[in-house]
């Protein structure tokens, strides 16, 4: 029989125990052993009398149950004059006190929260991580970038930032959506929570860096060093690849070191005429803006 196969313990004793008390027991040891994982238990559903979260994969077999046309609502389009018998029928309903508000409930519920906040460690905190993984749609993954293995998830940026305290969400987010390459020397990548699909950043238009001259589709890379990083190469493999039509040059130091220089004078020139110096598609912000502090002498 299989509930041979099954081991019963108990995980904890507790004395003086509330209702409140057992049910965030329940979620605890949930958690601590992971059992809405199909991997390691059978819980379906992350539940109690305090809160319910679904398993994504239960989610996601549940929306293939009842799409299309196993949805019992499928194709169901109600007429204006259906919605206009309904919201009739509610206002009338209000007006004769067949259907109210539960006003009271609500405050019975926002009064037993506000308790739980003051006499329970932690719980505020607990309950917004809650809403944050309700209301999360994707896994944040870090990514070695040589090996492309996954060294680290986290079910939300709150959660890296417990790990992570100076870590800066928007260059977080600059990287997963391919406006920037690494940071700290680490990929970043969505993951879908539903399908379990990572996703690639989208490059934008004024990011490819692939040209297709006469069908060969030929890479443009911005530094030697990126090149043969791409192609895994060194410098002296990829000259005598070349041959001798190519010489590979690198620029002296001097030479970089002028270049930048040009760029921030360049950025100094504009901020002066009030003109736009920092392009949102190289820092990942919402907008393009004109920044820097002028110190103009007496």
């Amino acid at each position: 029989m299989c509930v041979n196969n099954f081991e019963f313990i108990v995980l904890e004793y507790i004395e003086n125990y509330t209702e409140d008390l057992l049910k965030d027991k329940e979620l605890y040891w949930m958690d601590f052993y992971n059992s809405t994982n199909g991997n390691y238990g059978y819980n379906l559903r992350r539940d109690s009398s305090t809160s319910t979260t679904v398993h994504p994969k239960t989610r996601k077999l549940l929306s293939e149950l009842f799409s299309g046309e196993n949805n019992p609502n499928y194709n169901n389009r109600w007429s204006d004059k259906q919605k206009e018998h309904m919201s009739k029928v509610k206002k009338e309903m209000f007006s004769d006190g067949r259907l109210t508000v539960n006003l009271e409930g609500s405050k019975k519920g926002h009064k037993e929260r506000s308790r739980r906040i003051i006499e329970i460690p932690g719980y505020k905190e607990k309950m917004a991580s809650r809403v944050s993984n309700s209301k999360s749609k994707y896994d944040i993954l870090k990514i070695d970038r040589d090996t492309l293995e996954i060294l680290e998830e986290f079910s939300t940026f709150r959660t890296l930032k417990e790990k992570y305290p100076n870590v800066g969400k928007t260059v977080i987010f600059s990287v997963c959506n391919g406006n920037k390459k690494t940071y700290r020397g680490f990929l970043w990548r969505y993951r879908c929570k539903i399908s379990e699909e990572i996703l690639e950043p989208k490059i934008k238009p004024n990011q490819k860096k692939r040209k297709v001259i006469n069908k060969v589709t030929l890479e443009i890379f911005e530094s030697i060093t990126e090149a043969c990083k791409s192609i895994n190469m060194t410098r002296q493999t990829l000259q005598a690849k070349l041959g001798e039509t190519t010489n590979v040059v690198v620029p002296e130091k001097i030479i970089i070191e002028f270049k930048e220089a040009l760029v921030f004078a360049l950025m100094g020139v504009l901020r002066v005429e009030q003109l736009t110096n920092v392009l949102s598609s190289v820092t990942g912000a919402k907008k393009d803006s004109s920044s820097g502090v002028l110190f103009i002498p007496n």
